[in-house]
């Protein structure tokens, strides 16, 4: 948010009461979870951004109902506001976890298959705004392991921790699952050139956006422990490597003029100060979370 600040008028949500609206940025106060919420927004706006995550997105099923609702009945009264209002374009955070995974690079053209509510959440989103396509111009952006530092209950996070306690990874097929892990500012020049950038005519488009490297996670736990200054351990399971989430991200590099650049060293040394408490397990997850 603060990225967009700089040269347009922001207005953003929270559910913890009117933060400060400094740098530019005015608070709105609205619960997403809430259905019945009422929400007090702007006249009009020229685009909107829809970057809202259940903060309980791995408590499922008992927290099926919050999912739901910020991920799917929220994201749907947003597109109905901004087609309302006028707004210009709709720019969506979606998840690489709507693929099905695959040892090979993902493109757009991947086979779609969400496995988990949480990923069926962001495909039902998708298919709203691509529902309101002739509506409302609609950018997808299909986000791959996105980490970096303050972030909660991720598959970064829980690495880290590990790394960090020395307690052992887990790994199977000798190296684990590679994935392509977006680090936070690449992703918000990502969203900020595509804000910048408004579609030229209706209809829905879909980018894949992912980190420069390609990793196992042996690789990304060993990077862990370099940025750490210790050694890692693991443990192996007698198990195939499962698939992963490794990104195809040409289209957006060819529409953008612009591609992801920072390195999976640079990443974690900015990141592993700033780790919160983890979760239970270290599955992969192709998205991370936003």
């Amino acid at each position: 948010v603060p990225a967009l600040a700089g040269g347009h008028e922001v207005f953003a949500t929270t559910r913890t009461g009117i933060a400060s609206n400094k740098s530019g940025i005015r608070w709105l106060n609205a619960d997403l979870a809430r259905l019945d919420d009422d929400w007090q927004f702007p006249p009009h706006v020229d685009a909107v951004l829809y970057m809202a995550q259940s903060r309980q997105y791995r408590e499922f099923p008992e927290a099926g109902a919050d999912m739901f609702g910020v991920n799917v009945h929220s994201l749907w009264r947003f597109v109905d506001y901004a087609r309302r209002v006028g707004a210009g374009q709709f720019v969506f955070a979606s998840s690489a976890n709507v693929y099905r995974p695959s040892p090979l690079p993902l493109n757009e053209e991947a086979a779609i298959d969400p496995a988990t509510f949480y990923a069926t959440s962001k495909r039902i989103a998708e298919m709203i705004l691509e529902s309101y396509g002739t509506e409302l111009p609609t950018t997808i952006l299909r986000l791959f392991t996105l980490y970096g530092p303050g972030q909660e209950d991720s598959l970064v996070t829980d690495l880290i921790d590990r790394v960090k306690k020395g307690r052992p990874v887990t790994l199977s097929g000798g190296c684990g699952p590679k994935f392509s892990p977006l680090y936070v500012t690449d992703a918000c020049e990502a969203i900020k050139r595509v804000i910048e950038r408004p579609p030229e005519s209706a209809g829905a488009r879909h980018y894949n956006v992912g980190g420069i490297e390609e990793v196992s996670i042996r690789d990304f736990a060993e990077a862990i422990a370099l940025a750490c200054g210790i050694d890692p351990m693991f443990e192996h399971r007698e198990l195939e490597a499962d698939a992963g989430w490794v990104v195809d991200g040409r289209r957006f590099a060819a529409a953008t003029g612009w591609a992801p650049e920072t390195t999976l060293e640079d990443g974690l040394t900015r990141t592993v100060s700033g780790t919160r408490r983890s979760p239970a397990s270290h599955e992969v997850d192709g998205g991370g979370r936003t």
